[in-house]
């Protein structure tokens, strides 16, 4: 039933026969047709079924969430839907396709402190999704407070993530605990009644399993002094010491208020005396200012910010790529995002096509720079010296999410592959358009997760040809 005859049914002498086949949506078939007794065998092939594989197969995120990818390996012509199974993880591209693609997703934040396990069918596969519940960590500050004999009040500052609970108790009888429980970021209140002995006393609260001390004098009369009141370091860890000048009998405590201040001898004391501290290395580039208590006088020490190395320029000529001097640095060659191996030094060869960057680390400190991105053809020219990028129009640039794309004469290839480049030389979202008349015309709706700057990057065949765009 599938073979029609269309001419030459009949005959005589020579002749020819004519016929036609329908499509076959099922197996491989074999007819025939019979022709003056003689018979002519056809064979049709059948439809050969869609596969699909995707990588990987699964991801783990922390806590925080984040950006993922799946690739989708599939014949041209085989279409594909990928589908969120879970509110928490949002597909922000790629959510349908047609032959091998990707598929783009985030991960929100979760604010709990279970581990969950989500899941995205891609093209009637399984991609498992990981997220850690969040791990809690509490900081205090201060971690001590003096008071005079009168009775006072006080507060302790508590950070935390959201959804980290925390308690605030103490086990001394002339400290009462005003406000003792929380969640996430908060602050724990006290008051201590008045001293009415003559000796300085000594208590401690305990906040989110923090310590916080409180010292208060007693009603004597005596009087402290700290020669020098403050000292300044670098960013890196270091020493002091100051004096403390009091009459004899007159005890006192000396209490670091701050995680990175620790007192090494001299914690306490009668009459004149001296206090001994270091301070921990910092791993920030701001300046920061701690205290120590002794005698409810206040010794002050600022600390300097790290200096961060300056921002490498790299530049390429061919294969060979060179980053400028810094001094004190170790360097790190980077394609796509991954650290090469082995190469951590001012120069580096490419041995294929890429993103490359170059991230420097200060020796001392720790602290990273790094260039931008550049491809590198390993042709002698970059992707944006080929003399076509005039020819793409990316507007609106700077843009608040979308923009346009328009191009006219460059490509004529059926399959123009357009992928979205962050700095990291990693692929935020890639889509394929078919040119008509040679010309491209693509609206981007939001397809870009973070404010910065990135490439966008269309490759048809051998051909290669990038634009800039900033997102703000």
């Amino acid at each position: 039933s599938w073979i029609t005859v269309t001419s030459g049914s009949t005959g005589s002498g020579n002749g020819t026969v004519t016929y036609t086949i329908t499509a076959n949506s099922g197996a491989q078939r074999v007819g025939t047709i019979t022709i003056a007794g003689q018979v002519h065998s056809i064979t049709q092939s059948g439809v050969s079924p869609c596969s699909y594989a995707i990588t990987p197969a699964s991801l783990s995120f922390s806590a925080s969430g984040g950006p993922g990818s799946v690739t989708v390996t599939a014949a041209p012509g085989c279409n594909w839907t990928a589908t969120s199974n879970d509110a928490w993880i949002t597909i922000t591209s790629g959510g349908t396709g047609s032959g091998n693609g990707s598929v783009n997703y985030t991960v929100a934040n979760n604010t709990t402190t279970t581990q969950r396990t989500g899941t995205i069918t891609v093209a009637g596969q399984t991609h498992t999704v990981t997220q850690n519940g969040l791990q809690c960590t509490y900081t205090i500050s201060p971690t001590a407070l003096s008071y005079t004999a009168a009775a006072g009040t006080g507060t302790v500052n508590v950070t935390a993530a959201a959804g980290c609970t925390w308690t605030a108790t103490t086990t001394d009888s002339w400290i009462t605990i005003t406000s003792g429980t929380g969640t996430g970021t908060g602050t724990a209140g006290y008051s201590v009644s008045a001293n009415t002995g003559t000796s300085q006393r000594l208590g401690s609260i305990t906040v989110a399993g923090q310590t916080h001390t409180v010292v208060q004098n007693g009603t004597s009369s005596c009087s402290y002094t700290l020669t020098p009141s403050s000292q300044t370091f670098t960013a890196i860890a270091g020493t002091g010491s100051f004096n403390v000048t009091a009459s004899s009998g007159c005890n006192w405590t000396a209490i670091s208020n701050d995680s990175w201040i620790f007192i090494s001898s001299g914690n306490t004391g009668s009459g004149n005396g001296t206090v001994n501290f270091s301070v921990d290395a910092s791993t920030s580039t701001s300046q920061r200012t701690g205290t120590i208590t002794v005698g409810g006088q206040i010794y002050t020490i600022t600390q300097s910010g790290i200096v961060c190395p300056a921002t490498p320029v790299m530049q390429s000529v061919g294969c060979s790529l060179a980053a400028n001097l810094i001094s004190n640095v170790n360097y790190q060659w980077y394609i796509s995002g991954t650290p090469i191996i082995g190469a951590t030094s001012q120069f580096y060869t490419a041995n294929q096509p890429g993103f490359y960057s170059v991230f420097v680390t200060d020796i001392t400190n720790g602290c990273t720079a790094s260039s931008q991105p550049a491809y590198v053809a390993c042709s002698g020219v970059g992707v944006e010296e080929f003399g076509l990028a005039d020819a793409i129009n990316v507007y609106p640039n700077p843009s608040s999410g979308s923009f346009n794309i328009i191009s006219s004469g460059i490509f004529t290839s059926e399959n123009v592959k357009i992928s979205i480049i962050n700095v990291y030389g990693q692929s935020v979202y890639t889509t394929h358009v078919a040119p008509q008349n040679g010309e491209i015309k693509l609206t981007v709706n939001d397809a870009v997760p973070a404010k910065g700057t990135y490439t966008v990057l269309f490759t048809s065949g051998s051909t290669q040809v990038a634009k800039r765009i900033i997102i703000n």
